[in-house]
């Protein structure tokens, strides 16, 4: 099944509650949006109380235990720190998914906590241009955005792609060590997607860590709950972040490479699309985030998780035919895009709450992926469950992931050389991982693992 393509749902009388409990519309709608520096909190505060202690910030370095008990106990219930209304059950959150119209994505990028007045001044003094764009915009907007984006990235150069990947994966495998315990983040999935994407965009190699470091920025301030002055910190990051976007693109202009940017400016210069220098930099800005951030985070989950289900791995390396499977279960497992955000434009009806309009949302991708109603036995990694593509892992509907090829394809070439190439791989004993607090990614910052036998 598409994802992209399934639809369910009905359509509520203008004036009445959107009353949704598996099942909504999926009626695409011009969604208005704020400022990324006007950070709120949704209207009202009635609502059943999350089933134990919730830590929005927090809760994604263990999300399990605490999501199973809120889908059978309070499966939508309001976070009385952050405001959020947060929803737990498969079925609720793909027909949210579905209705843009009363589920606007207008908020995806607001930071989660109000920011320190020298934010705004520090990245205007950078010349921040960022704007909606593509993942926060909705309607007729991001219908044409897309449209733009995906004829550029198109499946035929993504395919085109692959044994440059390949080649990339083989190579930084091979320099893991072999007699002691490494970092499978810093020694290999902190680079390779950032290197996969830099190949697209025409950045060189070089630029890796330093990009990193300004993503971080940029997650721990929309996506975190950093002080004031740590804000301030981080906000010259993003600054860099985005003059260096520019640079970038302003080099390409007189010589346009062989690469997404390069036809980007083709794109501008010929006339032939609406797109000016910024909507190119808004591209970059969100590809040079989403394209290598989440994939990063995915990569650790998948090895982490099979590893710690040691016959899910062993499977594979037997049957590299299960390779696929491994991948959609791995983003039914632990998605990196754990938890996303949106906002109603009308009064709804979620699981039996009442939702005012202009409330702000939690949709726990995460969970719903873990909701046995759809996916029995959900703790257990099956690279042959049936049914494996309805995970929400990618999204759905109207904003399904645009890199969802890029990102498959990564996933599969590197289960596949990495089950080759050290299938002896297995977790480090005694070593926990690190994740960065923030309420939507999901994705340890270490990975401790041996190339000895399991258990060593």
């Amino acid at each position: 099944m598409d994802l992209d393509d399934d639809t369910m749902g009905t359509v509520s009388a203008p004036g009445q509650i959107r009353r949704i409990k598996y099942a909504g519309p999926t009626t695409a709608q011009q969604g208005a949006y704020r400022s990324m520096s006007e950070p709120r909190q949704s209207p009202g505060t009635a609502g059943s109380p999350p089933p134990c202690p919730f830590d929005a910030f927090g809760f994604l370095s263990d999300p399990h235990p605490f999501l199973d008990q809120a889908r059978a106990e309070a499966p939508v219930f309001q976070d009385p720190e952050t405001g959020y209304w947060v929803v737990t059950r498969y079925d609720t959150i793909k027909a949210a998914l579905g209705d843009p119209e009363a589920f606007s994505s207008a908020n995806v990028l607001e930071p989660i906590t109000p920011l320190d007045e020298r934010v705004a001044e520090i990245l205007e003094a950078g010349g921040f241009g960022a704007k909606p764009f593509i993942v926060n915009i909705d309607g007729a907007d991001h219908k044409e955005r897309k449209r733009i984006f995906t004829s550029v990235l198109h499946p035929r150069k993504v395919a085109d792609f692959e044994p440059r990947i390949r080649q990339l994966a083989r190579r930084m495998l091979a320099d893991l060590p072999s007699g002691e315990p490494f970092d499978l983040v810093d020694g290999f999935s902190l680079d390779f997607p950032a290197l996969v994407v830099f190949a697209f965009l025409g950045i060189p190699d070089s630029d890796v860590r330093e990009i990193k470091r300004w993503a971080d920025a940029r997650m721990e301030v929309f996506f975190g709950d950093l002080s004031p002055d740590q804000q301030v910190e981080q906000a010259h990051g993003i600054a860099a972040f985005w003059r260096y976007i520019e640079d970038h693109i302003e080099g390409q202009l007189s010589d346009p490479g062989d690469h997404f940017v390069g036809d980007m400016v083709r794109l501008h210069l010929s006339g032939d699309e609406d797109v000016t220098l910024n909507d190119i930099a808004n591209y970059c800005w969100s590809f040079l985030f989403a394209g290598h951030e989440t994939t990063t985070a995915q990569i650790t989950n998948m090895v982490r998780d099979m590893l710690a289900q040691r016959t899910a791995w062993e499977a594979v390396t037997a049957d590299p035919q299960l390779i696929p499977g491994a991948v959609e279960e791995s983003l039914r497992m632990n998605t990196s895009v754990f938890n996303w955000r949106r906002r109603t434009t009308a009064d709804v009806e979620l699981d039996g709450q009442s939702i005012p309009a202009g409330s702000d949302v939690f949709l726990v991708y995460g969970s719903a992926n873990h909701d046995s109603d759809h996916f029995p036995d959900p703790d257990r990694f099956d690279p042959e469950r049936d049914g494996l593509r309805r995970h929400l892992g990618l999204g759905y509907g109207a904003h399904f992931c645009v890199g969802a090829g890029l990102a498959r394809l990564q996933l599969k070439i590197v289960l596949e050389e990495m089950t080759d190439m050290m299938p002896e791989l297995a977790l480090a004993p005694g070593r926990e991982s690190r994740f960065i607090r923030n309420v939507g990614f999901c994705g340890p910052r270490t990975l401790w693992l041996t190339r000895g036998t399991a258990g060593n």
